[in-house]
């Protein structure tokens, strides 16, 4: 519980036993226990009779003069706090009670009936406050809880009854009503007393109502009325005409309504605002009229003439609008002009909506008003009516589109290829238009393509459309051509050399040659290139030139390619040898050696005159067996060549000056385990006679001018034997020889001798003495010269032993080879005589002589050449000296 008070608080009343009190007190006790239980509660019975017994003959009394209630009042939370109330209306409030004090009481317990427009009502308004009462008249509790009620409703308070202790400021059970002896309350009993009821004053509602009364001049009277209920009267009415803060007029009288008359200037608004204090308990409250409106005492009144047709206008904003009209009786009709001031008509155009795409609606709204104030303008107060008309304003118009689009042309295989639309004004007029609009919208483009005609050259047609915002357009076309012009591609087949075969024919067709490959065109089709062949001749053979040619579906050629197919003969030539004796006898002429390596002849495939050259090899020497060599090179046009070599081989016995030695026969006796050899000692004219011959065999036997006819077994190794053959008793310019070889100068001798076992390796030496000279020679006894050596054998001034003929080959070498400009020839010629160096091209033929002149034997000669740039390429030399000849080949290093 909360109360308003001075220092007093609420607090629970505790009651006490009912069974000692009188009728009254239980009543009373029940009304305290339901306060206790409840904090405030109107109970459900009437404040009972009071008793007059309290069960021990004593008597109430309860007229305490302490405490008293002087008044009571409604108000909110506080006692100050103002009620929202509206008269009629429902409101809510609390009770406060004015209670005086004379000896500062405590702890008050209070009682009423409550009566509403004089009706008591049921139940019972009852509430408890601790604390202390201060000595004086103006104590105020509340009770706690609010009422509820209709504003403009009276109320006061019946049946009152407080009780109070006096040195106990808590609201206990020792708060009680002095019905008994002995307990230590006081109270107070309105009725025992003879109290009389007390008035709630209500709160204050008051109202404020005009009425407009006759004009003077252009002023109007307006009476107020101003009402107050509630409170205390007297009421203080006070009146602020135009709410400007000064009080205009005051009224101070009981009456609850009173009126007030002010004169106002007709057609303005106005707010006036009314103050009102009950006096009587100070409550005050304020209202107001709100810009209320003061009737004109001029007058003015038109109808207007009726028109809801919706004007189209063409245009793009309100300023294409026909102008406002100015003559009110175009507008409006029945005028009656009566005036306060100047009639004026103003025009307001209220637009909605956009232009695009449905158009700007206008509402144009005429005003006829009386301009009391001449500001030509309509203000409060002024009298007015109104008339409206309909415009629409809408973009018809087309944009303006003038140039035209030139042709297009693009490289491609379909209309994907030709250029993407333009989609844009700025791209338009780049490209040669020119576009406006009448209220420049917002220009879009869009573009469709016509249906394409043609095959290799595709054509169509292209619609660009301007739309404005207001789908007003306009079109422009533009032809476009796709063309495939783009030549295919391919790659030709890489340049080759083919071969002619055995028979001088060749097969150049692309399956052998090659074909093109990637093969291409941007349009893609039946591609297949063809070719076409010039053949010309050349060194060694043909060039082949071919054209490769490739066009697309179109028609579009590709650029020539062309093929070198270089057709050589690398087929070598044949040497053919006939009548060739590879063996030959002993110390055969040279005419006979070169007769025995035979006859050679070269044939081509293709070649008809092969070049063929040859050259001899040295002597090789192998005891007394002698061998050379012959080679022949055959060479054709195209530098294709070939060697084919043949040996003759032959002996030659050991010669001694002019003396020759022979091993005649070798035989082995399988019979008798025996080797016989048989030799010739023979002489070719020579100056001096042989004065003895001697046989070394194995180093170490010698036998000495073995004497014809004679057999002899060597003492020394008794199987060694030998005989003279042949007689040897001759006459020789009168001299008598009788051994072997003795005084021989022409002529032979033969000897034989027989050795045991096989003797396939004995080592044989010849001792020959002729005049003043011995000289000693090796025999090979495998080797065997059958017949003797007719030719001359050279000698020299002192018969030194020679070796037997040799047969030297001539050489040439070039360097460097291969060559870049420049080659160096080296000459070594076994002979002397007039040489020639010649240089040939591989078809055979001869392009330059680089040598003529003498040439030594055993010295070597050098040859410089510069070769000619048009003649730098494999070529072929011959170098011929007598009847010496040798051939070679030049290679060109590039």
């Amino acid at each position: 519980m909360r109360i308003f008070t001075n220092n007093i608080t609420g607090c629970s009343f505790l009651h006490q036993t009912m069974s000692h009190c009188p009728k009254i007190l239980r009543g009373i006790v029940l009304v305290l226990m339901i306060l206790l239980n409840n904090d405030v509660i109107i109970a459900q019975t009437d404040n009972p009779n009071l008793p007059t017994d309290c069960n021990n003959s004593g008597k109430l009394v309860c007229t305490a003069n302490d405490v008293k209630i002087g008044s009571a009042f409604l108000a909110g939370e506080t006692p100050t706090t103002p009620i929202n109330c509206v008269l009629g209306q429902p409101a809510t409030a609390y009770i406060y009670l004015r209670v005086s004090s004379d000896a500062g009481r405590q702890g008050l317990f209070f009682s009423a009936n409550l009566k509403i427009n004089g009706e008591v009502q049921p139940g019972v308004i009852s509430d408890c406050f601790s604390g202390t009462l201060a000595k004086s008249d103006d104590n105020v509790i509340r009770i706690s809880e609010p009422i509820s009620f209709t504003c403009g409703d009276r109320f006061s308070l019946t049946n009152m009854y407080i009780a109070y202790s006096q040195n106990d400021n808590q609201c206990t059970q020792t708060v009680r009503p002095k019905y008994c002896p002995g307990t230590t309350s006081k109270c107070r009993d309105q009725v025992q007393s003879g109290d009389p009821d007390i008035d709630i004053e209500p709160p204050l509602v008051i109202g404020l109502s005009k009425q407009e009364g006759s004009c003077t001049g252009n002023n109007r009277s307006i009476t107020f009325t101003a009402t107050a209920t509630g409170g205390k009267a007297p009421y203080i009415y006070s009146i602020d005409y135009e709410n400007d803060g000064i009080v205009d007029a005051t009224t101070n009288t009981v009456n609850t309504s009173t009126t007030f008359t002010h004169s106002y200037a007709s057609g303005q608004s106005y707010t006036a605002s009314l103050s009102v204090v009950a006096s009587g308990t100070g409550q005050s409250k304020t209202t107001s009229i709100s810009n209320f409106f003061v009737t004109p005492c001029c007058s003015l009144s038109a109808t207007c003439i009726a028109n809801n047709t919706v004007t189209t206008v063409s245009g793009c904003s309100t300023s294409d609008l026909p102008a406002a009209l100015t003559n009110p009786s175009s507008i409006f009709q029945n005028i009656t002009q009566n005036p306060c001031g100047a009639l004026v008509m103003t025009a307001e155009d209220v637009a909605t909506g956009n232009l695009c795409p449905n158009g700007i609606s206008v509402t144009r709204t005429y005003t006829l008003f009386d301009d009391l104030n001449n500001n030509q303008r309509l203000d409060g107060g002024e009298q007015s009516v109104t008339c409206t008309r309909y415009f629409k304003i809408v973009d018809d118009v087309d944009p303006s589109v003038t140039g035209t689009l030139s042709p297009i042309s693009v490289s491609g295989c379909s209309v994907a290829a030709a250029p993407a639309a333009m989609t844009t004004i700025a791209q338009l007029t780049a490209a040669g238009l020119t576009i406006s609009d009448n209220c420049n919208g917002n220009l879009s483009v869009s573009s469709s393509d016509g249906t394409p005609s043609g095959t290799c050259a595709k054509s169509f047609t292209r619609t660009y459309t301007i739309t404005d915002g207001c789908n007003n357009s306009t079109q422009v076309s533009q032809s476009i051509t796709v063309t495939d012009d783009v030549a295919p591609t391919f790659t030709k087949p890489a340049n080759i050399t083919i071969y002619t075969n055995g028979s001088c024919t060749y097969n150049a067709d692309p399956s052998i040659t090659g074909d093109v490959t990637n093969e291409s065109d941007n349009c893609g089709g039946n591609l297949q290139a063809t070719y076409s062949d010039v053949t010309t001749p050349a060194t060694c053979g043909y060039v082949i030139t071919r054209t490769w040619s490739l066009s697309d579906p179109c028609g579009n050629p590709a650029a020539n390619q062309v093929q070198t197919i270089t057709v050589r003969d690398n087929i070598n030539p044949v040497i053919t040898i006939s009548n060739y004796i590879p063996t030959l006898g002993c110390s055969p002429t040279q005419a006979q050696i070169n007769a025995a390596f035979g006859t050679a002849v070269a044939s081509d495939n293709c070649d008809q005159s092969v070049a063929l050259t040859s050259g001899l090899s040295n002597i090789a020497i192998n005891g007394c067996e002698r061998s050379q060599t012959k080679t022949w090179t055959a060479v054709d046009d195209c530098g294709n060549s070939v060697t084919k070599s043949k040996t003759v081989t032959w002996t030659i016995p050991p010669t001694v000056d002019c003396y020759s030695v022979f091993l005649d026969n070798r035989t082995y006796n399988a019979a008798s385990n025996s080797t016989t050899f048989r030799f010739r000692i023979c002489a070719n004219n020579c100056p001096n006679a042989i004065s003895y011959v001697a046989f070394i065999i194995n180093n170490g036997i010698r036998v000495l001018n073995p004497i014809n006819g004679s057999n002899y077994n060597y003492p020394g190794d008794p199987n060694i034997n030998y005989r003279v053959v042949t007689p040897v008793k001759k006459n020789q310019n009168g001299v008598k020889y009788e051994s072997v070889g003795e005084g021989l100068k022409n002529g032979c001798d033969v000897f034989e001798f027989t050795l045991s076992g096989n003797q396939s390796n004995l080592s044989i030496k010849v001792e020959v003495k002729a005049g003043n000279r011995t000289s000693t020679v090796d025999v090979n006894p495998n080797c065997l010269c059958t017949q003797p050596v007719n030719a001359a054998l050279t000698k020299t001034t002192n018969y030194k032993l020679i070796p037997e003929l040799q047969i030297e080959a001539l050489k040439v070498t070039a360097s460097p080879n291969p060559y870049h400009d420049q080659v160096q020839f080296r000459i070594e010629s076994p002979v002397s005589g007039q040489g020639v160096l010649e240089v040939y091209n591989l078809l055979g033929q001869k392009v330059q002589t680089i040598f003529q002149g003498h040439v030594f034997a055993g010295k070597t000669q050098t040859v410089n050449y510069t070769v000619p740039h048009s003649l730098r390429t494999t070529l072929i030399y011959q170098m011929r000296v007598g009847s010496y000849r040798t051939t070679g080949k030049l290679l060109n290093g590039k």
